[in-house]
């Protein structure tokens, strides 16, 4: 059986005078290879019968390509590739949405939509209100793990209904109707959009290193416990996103596998003895201050309750209007 990507390659290549799009996918690739490891060859494509005002399923792609001439398909694709690396830096940044390895992209499908309402916000030189509004549909989108089935129509749905929002019009409903009590940010699923998500607002906060208090090499963290498992493994919640963060090897060493109570008190010596600074560093994990004096007396309960409550928190400063 042919792919959608096969499949489109050879109508394009009878219907548009020889035109290769196996070429035209090495050229994206060897320009932007790590944009190429996320996104499957026919992204392209379902951003260009988006923009087509049609939903992106096999059949109805294979329609919209085949109608139009070459010119415009050329046209269409160098658009669709620049709108979808800018949509994968967005998400991909420290000063955007916090993916910075591509393993904590919440959704690589959601690039489609969101270089759709890229575009759609650089056409319309839209200011402040527009990107509030794109940030708000995609931190909802992650955190009610929108993306998570019936993608091509979710996709068409958003590109409709978002794009009304962003000039003005009614949000979308499923948006209006979101409640945060339906969001369940206790997971331990490392491959879930919430758990991603997640990890996404804790570099997003700064995420500074445990030991100096700055910014940390984000690249040299590991995900990793903060009440070690081998002390509180009997906990139910023990690998929970509550109770991870991204720790530097240099701190994660130090750490090790002593309870809070004991490498609190290493961490504060490098802070100069300043309980202050410490906490300030933790701050940047998401950690509270009722986290913060939970894990002084290692109460395992009393932390993951209040970082719980960080979490929330949070992620209603994401979607507020």
């Amino acid at each position: 059986r042919l792919t959608l990507f096969e499949l489109a390659a050879a109508r394009l290549y009878v219907n548009l005078k020889g035109i290769d799009l196996y070429s035209l996918w090495g050229k994206f690739r060897g320009n932007h290879a790590e944009v190429a490891e996320v996104v499957r060859r026919e992204s392209l494509l379902k951003v260009i019968a988006l923009w087509q005002g049609k939903e992106p399923k096999k059949g109805t792609l294979l329609d919209v390509i085949g109608k139009l001439d070459r010119r415009d398909f050329e046209s269409l694709w160098e658009k669709a590739a620049d709108f979808i690396v800018r949509a994968y830096k967005r998400v991909t940044s420290v000063s955007g949405y916090g993916a910075f390895r591509n393993n904590l992209i919440p959704y690589t499908t959601i690039l489609i939509p969101l270089a759709i309402l890229l575009e759609t916000i650089e056409n319309q030189k839209g200011g402040e209100e527009m990107y509030r509004k794109l940030d708000k549909w995609y931190w909802a989108s992650v955190f009610t793990q929108r993306y998570d089935s019936s993608v091509d129509t979710k996709s068409y749905q958003d590109v409709v209904q978002a794009r009304r929002w962003l000039m003005g019009g009614e949000p979308p409903e499923w948006l209006t109707n979101l409640s945060i009590d339906s969001i369940d940010v206790d997971t331990d699923e490392q491959r879930s959009a919430i758990y991603r998500g997640l990890m996404c607002l804790i570099v997003l906060e700064g995420a500074k290193d445990f030991i100096t208090g700055q910014p940390a090499n984000l690249n040299e963290c590991q995900d990793d416990h903060i009440f070690p498992r081998a002390k509180f493994r009997k906990e139910e919640k023990i690998n929970s996103i509550l109770n991870r963060t991204l720790i530097s090897a240099q701190s994660n060493k130090i750490k090790s596998d002593r309870k809070p109570s004991e490498y609190l008190s290493l961490f504060l010596k490098h802070h100069d003895g300043s309980e202050k600074r410490l906490f300030e560093t933790l701050q940047s994990h998401l950690i509270s201050r009722e986290a913060y004096e939970a894990m002084k007396c290692d109460d395992f309960q009393a932390f993951i309750k209040a970082r719980h409550q960080a979490f929330i928190q949070k992620i209603q400063e994401k979607l507020k209007d």
